[in-house]
């Protein structure tokens, strides 16, 4: 129940309740009938006032749980291009190891072929 439609119903109720004060005034209820009427008047408004209350927690669950499952299908999409990436990133580290090594068997053939390397050898 929304905020204004809460505060008409209670100015209503009010209302009603000031009216059969009135006639009490005026001699045309007793007492008895007047708290009587009023007391229903305040249970009913309870009721209702409940009613609402648990309509607005039940809107408000419904809303957080959407949010969360929200959240979990943003969460799974996040995790599944992270660990996309992830596996990217350990074939380029992959990659670049054997380049290294290849680099270094290239430097080592040469090394070994060159002048320096026989010179050493024959010392």
């Amino acid at each position: 129940m929304s905020f204004s439609l809460q505060a008409t119903l209670k100015l209503f109720i009010a209302a009603q309740n000031v009216a059969a004060h009135l006639e009490l005034d005026q001699g045309k209820r007793d007492e008895q009938a007047v708290t009587v009427t009023e007391l229903s008047r305040t249970i009913g408004e309870k009721i209702k006032g409940s009613a609402g209350c648990r309509d607005e927690k039940e809107r408000r669950a419904t809303v957080v749980g959407e949010q969360t499952c929200r959240g979990e299908v943003g969460l799974s999409s996040k995790l599944s291009t992270m660990r996309s990436k992830l596996s990217e990133a350990k074939q380029k580290i992959e990659a670049f190891a054997s380049e290294l090594r290849t680099c270094y068997d290239y430097a080592m053939k040469d090394y070994i072929g060159s002048v320096e390397y026989r010179e050493k050898l024959a010392t």
